[in-house]
């Protein structure tokens, strides 16, 4: 009995620890694209909106369902090209 509580204590640890790095790659991974202001916005498809929408979504539900969105495969093609205009 005291094997199985310390099993699930340590596992519920483990999962607290998944959960903050999962929360840290948010905040590198995402908020810096979906956080880029409304002329960003306005360059983009109505495809593409919907496209990061739903990553947006995801990456939100990720603490509790541990699933890492994959960004979609325009963003870093948008992002490089605005760099250079800069």
């Amino acid at each position: 009995m005291y094997n199985l509580a310390l099993r699930l204590k340590s596992r519920s640890r483990m999962n607290k620890e998944v959960i903050k790095i999962i929360r840290a790659r948010r905040e590198v991974e995402c908020f810096p694209i979906v956080n880029r202001g409304k002329l960003w916005y306005e360059t983009l498809t109505q495809d593409q909106t919907i496209e990061l929408r739903s990553w947006y979504y995801t990456w939100l539900n990720a603490p509790e369902t541990g699933i890492i969105p994959q960004p979609p495969s325009w963003i870093n093609q948008k992002l490089e090209r605005e760099e250079i205009l800069l």
